[in-house]
């Protein structure tokens, strides 16, 4: 700065010395989305913007945090980076639970099909059918289908859904008819077919017993054939037990 001089007094200068320092840019607050099965990733991926290298990064609950985030042992929160911040959604793993196949009997009770898989899945997930239709996790062994039935549970991006798959295979039960009590006369000469007085629709590959538990052709003569009580019974594939009907 100078004055000129005046009268007999001299020119005077005085001087500014100005230093301009650079700002920091820590860049623009971002967010981050991932999934605790991913591998790990830099937390400047959740900036934008022009940023300057140097700085140091704070996790959520305040203390030091490296540049790298591992969704698989961090949590989610607000990470910061000098004055901007990523916001970091961990989101959890999608669990189905594993494969399995079960062999039911026709006339087995209701089952739930969660309850058959392996591991423990989580709940409210969608059972499909083989033919590919939404179902009930409630399976009816007398009137279901059987075949590949899929279970999905819906994860939260960006994690995937995950499937497992059941296998439902149907053995039908055995039917033995329903049995009955006739009177007959021994002077009768009419024999007695005792299949045919079985009520119901009885399986025809069935054997029969009498009361002592020895084989029997299931024909009663009358006056030649002891009275008592005849046992049919009807083999079945396991798991399906035996069925048995009496006259």
């Amino acid at each position: 700065y100078s004055v000129p001089a005046s009268g007999n007094c001299p020119a005077d200068q005085a001087q500014v010395l100005v230093t301009v320092n650079v700002a920091p840019v820590a860049g623009n607050s971002g967010a981050l989305a991932l999934c605790a099965s991913g591998t790990p990733v830099s937390l400047f991926e959740g900036l934008t913007g022009t940023l300057d290298a140097g700085g140091s990064w704070t996790a959520p609950n305040g203390a030091s945090h490296a540049t790298v985030v591992d969704p698989a042992t961090d949590v989610s929160g607000a990470y910061s980076y000098a004055v901007s911040t990523v916001a970091v959604l961990i989101a959890s793993v999608a669990d189905a639970g594993g494969d399995a196949s079960t062999l039911l009997c026709s006339s087995a009770a209701n089952l739930t099909m969660t309850d058959l898989l392996v591991g423990a899945p989580q709940p409210n997930g969608v059972w499909r059918d083989p033919e590919g239709e939404v179902v009930s996790a409630i399976f009816a062994p007398a009137s279901g289908l059987a075949g590949m039935y899929s279970y999905t549970v819906e994860a939260m991006v960006p994690c995937t859904d995950d499937v497992s798959l059941l296998t439902i295979a149907i053995n039908q039960a055995s039917d033995a008819g329903v049995g009955t009590s006739v009177s007959i006369c021994e002077n009768s000469d009419t024999v007695a077919e005792l299949f045919e007085l079985l009520g119901g629709t009885p399986d025809g590959d069935g054997t029969w017993t009498d009361a002592a538990g020895e084989p029997f052709d299931g024909v009663f003569v009358p006056g030649v054939t002891a009275a008592g009580s005849f046992t049919y019974t009807v083999p079945a594939t396991t798991p399906c037990e035996a069925d048995t009907a009496v006259v």
